[in-house]
């Protein structure tokens, strides 16, 4: 099988079920493969009556809003440069006297949004705060997530209160086994691990060794599959610190989200009938995802503000919009 073979399926999240029937690694029979339900319990829904208005600038709607939710990547620079006239948006919002929030699905934490933001020029300063679901999921791993006034996670909070802190780690590589340990976590080999965080898609560190896809992708998916499936036959818990699905880059390569959404199948179909009696419902409360467009990030960011004045400013629907 070729890598982008593997990415494809990967990224349609339906290798596995496949996989089981040639490789006969289950007694049970071929199950279609439905698509994974689009709301869960912790999304924040759209309700009453919606409209959509076509505007030139943040000018035309600046007077009806007094906080300004802003997504970073897509909105305010492509990770290289800053948008035209994003730099003068901001200043100007600061200076009619407004509250401005990142708000980003960034898995790391504030201080690396902060140095990303001063390098292409922008003024942390005229920021009111800086909110992304790394930081949020760091608070859960540390079990201090009610500080923020976002709801722990039932099943996290018993392992942590059990003293089981292992986690098995998809990542970005650069800062992963210190964003773990700093929160007071161990990583582990999956057969070994409490928990599974997936924070990036471009390394696997199980603490003993790191299978990096930019070395060998074909390995790194091959070693990704092996593991996910490892994982769902223990049932483990999965925290994705990124929701996000796809890149906006050439390919639309899978972030985080995808390797939450392939999990779930992952576990649904390991333990469903005649083997079990796991349903694709019941293996949603094995994935928890942070951020957008989740309720708990939007209730973290306006927890000082007016709601009725906010508004979101972001490029994906299916994220940005949607939550808010």
């Amino acid at each position: 099988m070729t890598v982008a073979l593997y990415r494809a399926l990967f990224l349609l999240g339906l290798w596995r079920a496949d996989a089981f029937q040639l490789n006969h690694r289950s007694t049970r029979p071929h199950q279609h493969q439905p698509p994974r339900a689009q709301a869960d319990e912790q999304q924040a829904t759209l309700t009453g009556p919606q409209t959509m208005k076509e505007v030139d600038g943040l000018s035309q709607i600046a007077s009806d809003h007094e906080t300004f939710l802003l997504d970073m990547w897509g909105v305010m620079h492509d990770g290289s440069k800053p948008y035209d006239g994003a730099l003068d948006a901001v200043k100007r919002l600061k200076d009619h006297g407004k509250r401005i929030i990142i708000l980003s699905n960034s898995s790391k934490r504030k201080a690396n949004s902060e140095r990303m933001l001063e390098k292409l020029g922008f003024d942390v300063d005229d920021f009111d705060d800086i909110i992304t679901s790394g930081d949020i999921t760091h608070s859960l791993l540390m079990g201090t997530a009610s500080e923020l006034g976002c709801s722990e996670w039932e099943i996290l909070s018993k392992l942590i209160a059990e003293g089981k802190r292992k986690v098995f780690v998809f990542g970005s590589g650069v800062e992963d086994e210190e964003y773990c340990t700093s929160a007071g976590w161990t990583l582990a080999p999956i057969d070994d691990a409490d928990i599974i965080l997936a924070r990036g898609t471009f390394t696997i560190n199980d603490g003993n060794g790191v299978v990096d896809k930019n070395t060998d992708e074909m390995k790194y998916w091959q070693v990704m599959e092996d593991v996910l499936f490892r994982g769902a036959q223990r049932k483990l818990p999965m925290l994705v610190s990124n929701p996000d699905k796809v890149r906006p880059d050439e390919g639309l390569p899978p972030m985080p989200g995808a390797i939450g959404d392939t999990y779930e199948r992952f576990v649904w179909t390991t333990h469903c009938a005649p083997v079990g009696d796991m349903t694709e419902e019941g293996a949603r409360e094995y994935v928890k995802r942070i951020g957008k467009p989740f309720a708990e990030c939007y209730e973290i960011a306006l927890r000082n503000s007016d709601k009725k004045t906010a508004i979101m400013v972001g490029d994906a629907l299916e994220t940005d919009m949607v939550g808010k």
